[in-house]
């Protein structure tokens, strides 16, 4: 049985209420449903109120609202600077390791020395999800999805970053395929759990940028995986996501299709 999720309140200091106007339909609809989405907030852990389920539509259409975004007064630069200096102090550990179970091993740093069967080629994650992700041009490097973005002081042509290619694209899938993750981090953005149906639409979305067009801060570089990976982190560096003895457990999907 999974252990839950400690609920804790990360404090901060509230962004300014935005405007309606620069909400998508799909984030007026959340709001409608449950009006503290329109409020500021501070970054939260709190699964224990789930948002109410959300029907079926195109991922590109599926928008995190801005107010969730930019809790604690975040903005897109401080958010990327985060993501690198945080990254940057992990990513020579085993991401599977690293976020499933806790650990640091010693016998090997990169996602595909591990043995786990979940690295396999004939599993969801190497088979449908790692090499499907296909993001606007100039957005992200092409080879290991790092944002283009100076924060990342990413160099060109892209070298010696393994390490970091395999963060970028397993940790986006552990987040969804892991519930307590997924929940812990999907409801502090003010997305339900259960809003992507099929890998591939996750996929979709990942890719897209986190704001409406009329946004100021609208960005190529400023994509959904920027903001999950900036949540994700958030949680995981303020002690909010707490590791089971024995570790995470993975939804069922994650063991399709190995032996």
């Amino acid at each position: 049985m999974e252990a839950p999720l400690s609920s804790s309140n990360l404090g901060g200091t509230p962004s300014p209420s935005l405007s309606t106007a620069m909400l998508s339909p799909f984030c007026m609809k959340q709001a409608s449903k449950n009006p503290s989405l329109m409020s500021s907030s501070p970054l939260t852990a709190d699964v224990h109120s789930p948002q109410p389920p959300v029907a079926s539509m195109p991922p590109e259409d599926i928008r995190i609202c801005p107010t969730k975004i930019f809790a604690r007064n975040a903005r897109p630069n401080m958010m990327q600077e985060f993501i690198h200096n945080t990254m940057g102090s992990i990513a020579s550990s085993c991401p599977l390791h690293f976020i499933l179970f806790g650990e640091t091993p010693d016998d090997h740093s990169y996602l595909r020395q591990c043995s786990s069967p979940l690295t396999a080629n004939n599993g969801e994650y190497s088979l449908t999800f790692a090499d499907s992700l296909t993001f606007e041009k100039y957005s992200a490097c092409y080879r290991c999805w790092t944002p283009q973005h100076p924060a990342f002081e990413h160099t060109f042509p892209c070298k010696q970053t393994d390490n970091v290619q395999d963060w970028w694209r397993s940790m986006p899938y552990f987040i969804l395929r892991v519930k307590v993750i997924r929940e812990a981090v999907f409801t502090t953005l003010g997305l339900d759990p259960n809003t992507f149906k099929s890998i591939k639409d996750y996929s979709i979305w990942l890719t897209k940028r986190a704001l409406p067009p009329q946004h100021p801060h609208c960005s190529k570089n400023f994509t959904n995986l920027v903001v999950l990976a900036y949540t994700f982190l958030r949680l995981q560096t303020e002690k909010a996501l707490e590791v089971p003895a024995g570790g995470h457990i993975l939804d069922a999907e994650a063991y399709e299709g190995l032996e």
